[in-house]
């Protein structure tokens, strides 16, 4: 994952090769949007599990996804992009795709009903809309168009009270202990760190060892076959104390290269640079509830959008002009 970064960071050189890039990430969100919705409506995988995809579907989507919290988890990764594109100077056609894409990957995020996933996007879309807000010139036709949202929701939300009842219910019903669950896990990943506090268990090793440092009253066996729901906690008992600061430092390290350039630039890249900054923050925040080792498929996307963000940088002005 660290040369996929290093490959990006260091071999995107013009504008062409990020919008190579934001193109397909696009296309790949379209796509499991549509298939997220197919997945609603009938209640049919659509996807071989030969290539990965689930078995089978029940009241929440998973698109490509062997897991619906997985799911979720990449729709929140790239939904604040297409509503960072969708505000930002591009052409028409291009504007309509994104807002197409992020209809229905928000509409396969609702379908998902993980509580993580709409929080973690709804704390994204908000730095979207902050950032974006002060990047783009006219700005009363910004709250012009906020405002019209707006007011579609209202009169729309009435309109479809399924939909706002699984919302509804999803964050205020009975969750069958997966909250509380998180606490036992907590305390184990605790144990862990206090007995390898420098060089961690080992990446990927937090599953073979767990049992052994599970002192809770529960019981892990009780509760879950699955490592802490907190990649934080995860990496700080896998590389140890040290290697969590390093993760940490890395990700500072992003944020500050990612908004210096937004403050300091004027011109489309930017806005693909919020969108890659807010979906790496929404990872982050989903992050603090689920699981996933710095080794797992989720962490991928972070090495991606690290190296276009450091590569984008380097790219001369007059690559970065795009006609309007």
């Amino acid at each position: 994952m660290y040369l996929t970064f290093i490959y990006l960071a260091n071999n995107i050189k013009t504008k062409n090769d990020v919008q190579f890039i934001i193109i397909i990430f696009i296309a790949s969100l379209l796509f499991e949007g549509l298939l997220g919705f197919a997945q609603h409506r009938y209640g049919e995988p659509f996807f071989p599990t030969a290539l990965g995809g689930p078995a089978w579907i029940d009241s929440r989507v998973k698109g490509t996804w062997l897991s619906y919290n997985d799911f979720a988890w990449y729709l929140t990764y790239f939904l604040p992009l297409s509503m960072s594109l969708t505000v930002s100077q591009i052409k028409p056609v291009y504007k309509i795709i994104c807002f197409l894409t992020l209809a229905v990957g928000s509409a396969a995020l609702a379908w998902t009903n993980s509580r993580a996933g709409w929080i973690s996007f709804g704390v994204a879309a908000l730095f979207v809309v902050f950032l974006g807000f002060f990047k783009i010139e006219n700005k009363k036709s910004l709250i012009n168009i906020f405002m019209i949202i707006v007011a579609i929701l209202i009169f729309i939300f009435p309109l479809y009270p399924r939909l706002y009842n699984k919302i509804h219910g999803r964050l205020t019903g009975e969750d069958k202990g997966a909250a509380a669950s998180r606490f036992p896990q907590f305390k184990v990943a605790f144990n862990i760190i206090k007995e390898n506090p420098i060089l961690g268990a080992g990446i990927n090793n937090y599953s073979e060892i767990m049992w052994k440092y599970d002192d809770t009253e529960e019981g892990l066996e009780e509760i879950t076959k699955y490592p802490v729901h907190n990649i934080f906690l995860h990496i700080a008992a896998e590389m140890g104390i040290p290697g969590l600061f390093i993760f940490i430092w890395f990700i500072a390290a992003i944020f500050y290269a990612g908004l210096n350039y937004v403050i300091l630039n004027e011109n489309i890249m930017v806005h693909a640079v919020i969108g890659m900054l807010a979906g790496i923050l929404a990872f982050l925040v989903h992050g603090l509830v689920d699981t996933a080792s710095i080794g797992s498929k989720m962490f991928v996307f972070i090495w991606f959008f690290s190296g276009i963000v450091f590569a984008i940088r380097k790219i001369k002005p007059d690559e970065q002009k795009v006609a309007s």
